[in-house]
């Protein structure tokens, strides 16, 4: 049977055998391997061959050349109703009198809901069905053999990515979105049951597809929406076309972006045209290329906002002696603009899209994580190990929130341990601590406050009074405390850097938020800013709200694992947003991502999407994740 642990929130916990109605999902991200995102499917590889995906990220996606084929599983069960497939695709075949299935099952008397690409009407270069998105389905395993099948018109253009999802509501409605929306002919009726299977193909359904897939999900749910909206502009964040400049040799490059941090997507020093690029005497050497090119450009480069790299033997190697060479790099500027920046630590310190790399540096190594997956976080010793990282933020941004999945192993022991902020001479964006030590709540701050009162001074920081520290806490955050000094979180901010103008410039604002931590157990943190409105999140449950400038220091780098100090234990996982959650997104968000650290044995052969950790319809209602 199935355990409901909240009607309102619809996650439920299921006897091994009983796993159709557990709303979980399959996240295959082709991040290097065909193991989906959660590392415990891994698909079946025949033929096809890792190659760039939408970003440019080498060896993200896989090339598929007309007979290759990934058996992948899914959550599916037999006789699952409500459903949604999702796919990033970019064909290589259109309009050329056939189909080519990119996802689906099929066998004897049975077709699963599957996809192709370019359903042929004979119509020629100017006929929408040509280029369109065929969808088809039979219902003889739980139904009475009816096939729905059909076409929505002009979908595909050749080698260029859409995001493709087919939702369904058993019995109602079908809906096919390009590119986050409802397609004008993609609202149509529905088959009572389908025959929804255990596993899938990519890149095969009866026929075969040519081109490239990055990204496939399976949900058995009928996502809403304002929920597909919200996955095609997480999953399209980045994918702005990448940027070329060139350095005859002897000269230099120069980078620059004035959003974000530069992200480097090729570069080579050598030659590959004739003299038409760089002319000179001596082009007769094309095929010259220095296999360090991208390492020694990233090393310059990656994560900065300005670089300089010079075209140089003495840089590169002479990789061929006697030509005249040059200097060409591809690069985005990663961030910029972007809502979230998400860090799952999934092997590597890359954000979410692949496009943003972490530097990671000192005692940070990788380890095992919350759902004991292996070099899917990150350990750190506490002396120098760190993660820098690119947010979304910008100078002066108001709102915002950061979420962080944590296990201290070092509290109580005299002193702070900053697990992510940012802070330089001038300034501290918003910030956090394992173990303000001294003080139960509140912010400790002794000089010239009489003893035994705990006075709110202009700046609203709220000093405690004595030299053992009063328990400010109803001044500070309206929590009573514990009484217990070394197992809270500190949190702090300066707002120097929004002075001119702001209403609190120049102010600090700070306290604890108690009880928060225990030795070795994992603690999921969000701090949001709305207005002038600080919450604080344990585990999905709001703890301590407080007063925060209308302004702060956000700032477009963060540490990971150190502020002005260094964090000793595990950190799994990190996302920085600029705007506010809600209390619903922070208990959603831990349901959706806690569920593996308790119950994954209770539902043997699903998975929850690790990219998308939140419920896709919390209230049952189609109102989405954020209404």
């Amino acid at each position: 049977m199935c355990y409901t642990i909240d009607d309102a929130k619809r996650w439920e916990i299921c006897d091994v055998g009983e796993v159709s109605s557990c709303p979980y999902s399959v996240t295959y991200l082709f991040a290097g391997d065909a193991d989906d995102s959660a590392g415990n499917n891994h698909g079946v590889i025949t033929g096809a061959t890792l190659t760039s995906d939408r970003f440019g990220a080498a060896n993200e996606a896989y090339a598929f050349d007309g007979d290759d084929v990934i058996l992948a599983d899914t959550p599916f069960r037999t006789g699952n109703d409500d459903f949604t497939l999702a796919v990033w695709l970019s064909p290589g075949l259109v309009n050329d009198a056939s189909w080519h299935g990119f996802c689906g099952y099929q066998a004897a008397g049975t077709r699963s809901p599957s996809l192709w690409v370019n359903w042929n009407g004979g119509g020629g270069d100017e006929d929408p069905l040509d280029y369109g998105l065929h969808w088809n389905t039979k219902t003889t395993q739980n139904g009475d053999g009816t096939a729905y099948g059909g076409v929505i018109v002009s979908f595909f253009q050749l080698d260029t990515y859409v995001h493709v999802v087919w939702t369904a509501n058993a019995g109602e409605k079908y809906r096919f979105y390009k590119n986050g929306e409802v397609t004008p002919d993609g609202t149509l009726p529905a088959a009572a049951h389908v025959d929804l299977h255990d596993s899938y193909q990519i890149g095969k359904v009866d026929n075969w597809f040519v081109g490239v897939i990055d990204e496939v999900s399976f949900y058995n749910l009928a996502m809403n929406s304002a929920d597909v909206a919200a996955v095609y502009a997480a999953t399209s964040q980045g994918m702005q076309t990448a940027l070329e400049t060139r350095a005859c040799e002897g000269d230099s490059i120069e980078i620059t972006c004035g959003e974000g941090t530069i992200n480097i997507v090729d570069a080579t020093y050598g030659r590959v045209h004739g003299a038409d690029v760089c002319p000179h005497s001596a082009v007769s050497n094309q095929e010259c290329h220095a296999p360090e090119s991208v390492n020694i450009v990233s090393a310059a480069c990656q994560g900065q906002t300005t670089c300089v790299v010079q075209a140089l033997n003495g840089v590169f190697g002479d990789p061929c002696g006697g030509t005249y060479k040059y200097l060409t790099v591809n690069y985005v500027c990663a961030g910029g603009g972007s809502a979230t920046q998400v860090y799952l630590f999934a092997g590597n310190a890359d954000d979410a899209t692949g496009y943003s790399h972490g530097v990671v540096s000192g005692g940070a190594s990788l380890d095992v994580d919350r759902l004991g997956t292996a070099s899917s976080a990150y350990m750190f010793d506490g002396v120098d190990g760190k993660i820098q990282v690119a947010t979304p933020f910008r100078s002066s941004d108001g709102d915002f929130s950061i979420s962080i999945w944590l296990k201290p192993t070092v509290i109580d022991d005299g002193s702070w341990h900053g697990f992510v902020g940012y802070q330089d001479p001038a300034t501290r964006s918003p910030s956090l601590w394992v173990n303000f030590n001294g003080c139960d709540v509140g912010f400790c701050d002794c000089a010239g406050a009489p003893a035994g009162d705990c006075v709110p001074p202009a700046d609203l920081t709220h000093q405690c009074s004595t030299a053992g520290c009063c328990d400010c806490s109803t001044a500070n955050t309206g929590n009573s405390g514990d009484g217990v000094s070394g197992n809270g979180m500190h949190w702090d901010t300066r707002t120097t850097q929004a002075a001119n103008g702001n209403l609190h410039g120049g102010q600090r604002f700070a306290g604890v938020a108690d009880n928060y931590f225990t030795s070795g157990v994992y603690t999921y943190v969000i701090w949001t800013k709305g207005g002038q409105d600080c919450t604080f999140y344990k585990n999905g449950a709001s703890t301590d709200n407080t007063v925060c400038p209308t302004d702060v220091d956000l700032h477009e780098t963060y540490d990971i694992g150190h502020v002005d100090n260094f964090f000793t234990g595990v950190i799994d996982e990190v996302a920085f947003y600029n705007y506010e959650l809600s209390s619903d997104d922070a208990v959603d968000m831990f349901s959706a991502s806690s569920a593996g650290m308790t119950w994954p044995s209770e539902c043997p052969g699903s998975a929850s999407a690790q990219m998308f950790k939140f419920n896709l319809d919390p209230q049952g209602d189609n109102s989405g994740l954020r209404g």
